[in-house]
């Protein structure tokens, strides 16, 4: 399986202490329907750091829409946030 068809899961701290159950299913689901490398950052930094090092996975956040802005703005700072998945972009038909 090439990179591009992997996930990176990357779920934030908050939604894990703030609603384990829901994270839990939503990371089982994930997993389960692609491969997925899951991580679980502590801080801020780390959420970073396994953007960063993602290499050609594409990343799903699991968090509120905090994490989803934090994400994106790391994303569009590093030049990411416009790089669509294969098969998905505007002008399509």
């Amino acid at each position: 399986m090439s990179a591009p068809d992997q996930l990176l899961v990357v779920i934030d701290p908050v939604a894990r202490r703030c609603d384990g159950e829901s994270v839990r299913i939503a990371k089982d689901v994930l997993c389960g329907g692609a491969a997925a490398k899951v991580c679980l950052p502590a801080t801020r930094e780390e959420f970073a750091r396994a953007l960063a090092r993602r290499g050609g996975r594409r990343p799903v956040v699991v968090g509120d829409d905090r994490a989803l802005v934090h994400a994106v703005r790391l994303l569009h700072r590093d030049g990411e946030a416009g790089r669509g998945a294969p098969g998905a972009g505007a002008g399509r038909s």
